[in-house]
């Protein structure tokens, strides 16, 4: 028992290292949303997301989820 409460207890650990990457990941799209229209881009970029989700593999779900936030983030910047 004591080693499944360890087990969990570096799960979580993890959980908080990812929430916190996640965080800074969305701060950076903002950023790059602000700079998109400034210079008057669009926010979408298909061949991006095509690169990040080959690089995902087969996480490729969890990272469509992740790129639709950051859409959402940037598109609030935008407008």
């Amino acid at each position: 028992m004591k080693e499944i409460l360890d087990i969990r207890m570096r799960i979580d650990e993890i959980d908080e290292e990812i929430v916190a990457l996640l965080k800074e990941r969305i701060e950076l799209c903002r950023k790059i949303g602000e700079l998109k229209r400034l210079l008057g881009m669009e926010i979408v970029d298909r061949k991006r997301e095509k690169i990040v989700f080959e690089r995902a593999g087969e996480f490729k779900d969890v990272f469509a989820v992740i790129v639709e936030k950051c859409k959402e983030v940037q598109k609030l910047e935008h407008v």
